[in-house]
């Protein structure tokens, strides 16, 4: 969905009024135009205007100058903390078969930098051939994501050709990359990503076809800026509670990041309208597809500030989205087991609940072992990591206005519970 320059003029100053709207939208926005709680669906949908997310793209320094101005309109002094990184500047990913020429993406860890164009053989994995061809989900740890791991680690192909096709778990047919988790130590042979339009290369690669494959990266320093509101609380010398979420993603992020910015929003409107009791951090930062590069250089430039942390609260992906796989995470079952109940009372029942030792996903994994309680909420839908993750096909509204009750209750609850 496209939305002109008028209207996304609009969407700004609706975002940054902090009032209720009438959007010509149908019940996305226009049923909650009496209710308060409308301004986080006018969050979301100004989020997604803005564009693509990409670490250093425009909508990234747009979505860091809206955020901040949003925190001085509430007499709160947002740090812009900025941060140099080796960014990919320009790329080359194509293969081309049978007369057809297949443009991609690259994986932007890969451990290849040097220019290649070459023709072999295609193949399946396993199989005697230069090019090995698979289909991969948009996140590792879904279905068939350690195939690609595997292969990556061993080496034995020239190059590979990762078919973004994850459509039997749910997800949309498109292109959906990989987040570049090793994006600070990369390795592995080229890999070139391409839609899962392009599904027919499995069949070519069974069959053993030739084709040619063109890869190149171009890399150049660049800048990006994690964003910190610090909210002063009423004993100022109560160690923290940090409420966390990311900013960036490859594409519109509607429902995989803007749900989580439109509660962090909330959240950080309310604590700056009642002063809390401890100082509040409100994190905001941007790497997330490059391995929370913004994340982790946070952390490792402001130790003094996250060295005595009461507890995290993580606003992660895709919670307010339609049809999401919810994931609960927890410090412990306890605390796991009151967060639940909550979610329970307002008819939301995630798919899987965690706490230690289970393995911990997303930025809250950066964050556990410095201490303190917390907890996450992360998942995926069908439009995850998908260019048509928009404003409002991919956003369930209610859902997302039923988590901001949520998110305020387990708010108060990490608030006020002892470490």
């Amino acid at each position: 969905m496209m939305v002109d320059s008028k209207r996304r003029e609009f969407l700004k100053k609706v975002s940054l009024l902090g009032g209720a709207s009438c959007f010509p939208m149908g019940c996305a926005i226009g049923e909650h135009g009496a209710n308060k709680d409308s301004q986080i669906l006018d969050w979301v949908a100004y989020y997604d205007s803005i564009g693509i997310h990409r670490t250093e793209s425009e909508g990234d320094r747009e979505t860091v100058n809206w955020i901040s101005s949003i925190a001085k309109t509430l007499n709160l002094s947002p740090q812009r903390l900025p941060y140099s990184y080796r960014k990919v500047d320009a790329y080359t990913a194509s293969l081309k078969v049978s007369g057809i020429t297949v443009e991609g993406m690259p994986l932007y860890d890969t451990g290849s930098v040097s220019p290649q164009s070459f023709t072999g053989t295609l193949g399946p994995p396993g199989s005697e051939c230069d090019i090995a061809v698979l289909k991969v989900p948009p996140h590792y740890g879904l279905p068939g994501g350690n195939k690609l791991l595997r292969l990556r680690k061993e080496g034995r192909y020239r190059a590979i050709v990762a078919i973004t096709d994850a459509t039997e778990i749910g997800i949309k047919p498109g292109l959906t990359p990989l987040n570049a988790n090793a994006y600070r130590e990369p390795y592995g042979p080229a890999v070139i990503q391409v839609s899962a339009v392009y599904k027919e290369l499995i069949k070519a690669a069974h069959n053993k076809e030739v084709a040619t494959f063109n890869f190149n990266i171009q890399h150049r320093l660049g800048e990006s800026s994690n964003l910190l509101v610090e909210v002063p609380g009423t004993y100022p010398e109560l160690a923290p509670l940090v409420v966390m979420t990311p900013l960036t993603g490859w594409w519109h992020c509607a429902s995989e990041r803007g749900g989580g910015v439109g509660l962090w929003l909330d959240l950080l409107m309310r604590s700056a309208h009642r002063r809390p009791s401890r100082p509040i951090l409100f994190v905001a930062t941007t790497g997330h597809e490059l391995g929370h590069y913004g994340l982790t250089e946070l952390l490792h430039s402001r130790p003094e500030k996250f060295s005595n942390v009461h507890a995290w609260l993580h606003l992660g992906a895709s919670f307010c989205g339609r049809n999401a796989y919810l994931q609960l995470q927890g410090s412990d079952p306890h605390l796991t087991s009151r967060s639940l109940a909550r979610m329970h009372k307002l008819n939301i029942y995630p798919d899987r609940v965690s706490s230690p030792p289970d393995k911990l996903v997303g930025e809250i994994k950066e964050v556990a072992h410095l201490g303190g309680n917390y907890l996450s909420l992360s998942g995926f839908n069908p439009w995850f990591h998908h260019p048509q993750d928009r404003w409002a096909e991919s956003v369930d509204t209610l859902k997302t206005l039923a988590m901001a009750k949520v998110y305020r209750q387990w708010f108060d609850l990490l608030l006020e519970k002892s470490s």
